[in-house]
């Protein structure tokens, strides 16, 4: 399609022949290790199995590019249209969208490395990152564990038993969920103390036979 300037000794053709190449990150992209992602043929497979693109649609995503695919891609060209540190987590990581992947871009790993970099940028919340660090501390102790799921379980259930079912309104940070939906009640036996209770019935019904 393209001959480049003219020759000597041609009879006509431009005196200068200049190429534009308009890659908008996508030379950053590979740079960084997200090259993978250019593989993307846009065939839209990731977003028809993607729970999260299914409930809050396209335009939530706030770019051309929507979906698992537009997490991935739109936080990461340059002038993009979006919230970037907020892309990276509109994704349960179920991994549907890895497998539904022509090319199987693992598109998981890639939301996975996008959070990585924007806790590395230091932009996060203080409050954010307050709450994370609390939650890492308390799954790393079963005691703690334990201690928080039956505070948590007696005061939603406190709450839902003033509302009449179910929590209308949460408090603080969390009250973003109760503006649209309700909140259930958390299970007033955990899921340790329910598999004890089982095993003690079974020895019971064992030892009477």
């Amino acid at each position: 399609m393209t001959s480049g300037p003219r020759q000597p000794g041609d009879t006509d053709g431009p005196d200068e022949f200049h190429v534009i190449l308009l890659d908008n990150g996508r030379i950053d992209m590979l740079a960084h290790g997200y090259g993978e992602a250019l593989c993307c043929v846009r065939c839209g497979a990731c977003l028809n199995v993607c729970p999260v693109y299914r409930e809050i649609g396209g335009h939530a995503y706030g770019s051309t590019y929507s979906g698992p695919i537009g997490a991935v891609i739109s936080p990461l060209l340059h002038n993009a249209v979006t919230d970037v540190d907020a892309l990276p987590y509109a994704s349960s990581l179920c991994g549907a969208c890895r497998e539904a992947c022509p090319v199987k871009i693992d598109l998981p790993a890639l939301l996975l490395d996008l959070r990585r970099d924007v806790v590395a940028e230091g932009d996060t919340p203080w409050a954010e990152r307050t709450g994370m660090e609390y939650f890492r501390r308390t799954m790393l102790s079963r005691t703690r564990y334990e201690t928080a799921g039956k505070g948590a379980s007696l005061g939603s259930n406190v709450l839902a038993w003033i509302t009449g079912g179910e929590i209308r309104r949460l408090p603080g940070p969390f009250s973003g969920w109760t503006d649209s939906r309700n909140f259930p009640a958390f299970a007033k036996h955990s899921f340790r103390e329910q598999w004890a209770e089982r095993n003690k019935r079974r020895k019971t019904i064992s030892s009477e036979e």
